[in-house]
């Protein structure tokens, strides 16, 4: 939900960051909106949503959460937990030329 505690309109993957880096597709259903993330039993402190922009241009909204001070957002001990996420703009994202295999292969 945003910060006002409406659905995000066009969400379509919720992401988790940190420990185990997961992603969820966003389910709509009966008027709320959803999404089921395997995570494993530690505390989660870093969510992004990728949803679809609604503006002439723009394909997709990127939606993280509201500084939380390093706080965890999902707690070990829980199973579910609703999230705020407000709109962020992303910079400094480079795509650099040519490919590096890591590991045995490069």
């Amino acid at each position: 939900m945003d910060q006002n505690g409406d659905p995000l309109d066009g969400a379509e993957w919720v992401m988790s960051g940190s420990v185990f880096p997961t992603a969820a597709r966003v389910e709509q259903e009966d008027g709320e909106t959803t999404a089921r993330l395997w995570l494993l039993n530690v505390a989660y402190d870093e969510f992004q949503v990728l949803a679809r922009s609604e503006r002439a241009g723009v394909d997709y909204v990127w939606y993280e959460p509201p500084d939380n001070n390093g706080e965890a957002l999902i707690g070990a001990d829980q199973n579910e937990a609703t999230l705020v996420f407000e709109t962020r703009r992303i910079a400094g994202l480079f795509a650099g030329t040519g490919t590096d295999f890591g590991g045995m292969l490069g």
